[in-house]
């Protein structure tokens, strides 16, 4: 009767002695040392209030917009301008910002675009790419506020 329990005692089976034991019988196979375990280092978020800042719009005028049809970039903008881009997440607008700096970089190899719209595309562009850590930032907890109201929990 005491047999079973004492020799449940006699193992281990802690994911993390799991994980050992997966990495002692690959390195037996490869014929190989063990791997050290990954250091890790815990990065600090900063706060919630330090995390979200203003952004400044950015804008182009109906005629200017209008030529980046040439550099397809019309659609995007127009997409985004729309009532449903208008109320999009915070995630799919920072992927807007990616798609629209990408979207920038193309206008601006272009040899369609006027010489003084490549100028005001260049200055929009500084400011995506000033502001694009803060769009990174603000989609970062959003994502964080759906998952701890969805579970009750972060992490």
């Amino acid at each position: 009767m005491l047999a079973p329990v004492m020799l449940a005692g006699c193992f281990n089976d802690s994911p993390s002695a799991k994980f050992i034991d997966y990495q002692e019988r690959i390195a037996n196979v490869q014929e190989s040392d063990l791997l050290p375990p990954p250091e890790l280092t815990l990065v600090e978020l900063p706060s919630k209030r330090e995390l979200t800042k203003e952004i400044p719009r950015t804008t182009l005028g109906l005629i200017d917009s209008y030529q980046l049809r040439k550099c397809q970039l019309f659609g995007l903008i127009a997409e985004r301008n729309s009532v449903l881009g208008k109320v999009q997440d915070q995630f799919r607008n920072f992927d807007y910002q990616l798609k629209l700096i990408d979207g920038l970089e193309r206008c601006l190899a272009s040899n369609q675009i006027e010489l003084e719209l490549k100028t005001s595309l260049q200055d929009i562009l500084s400011v995506k790419y000033q502001y694009l850590p803060d769009y990174f930032s603000t989609s970062f907890i959003q994502v964080m506020q759906c998952a701890h109201n969805s579970t009750g929990t972060i992490g």
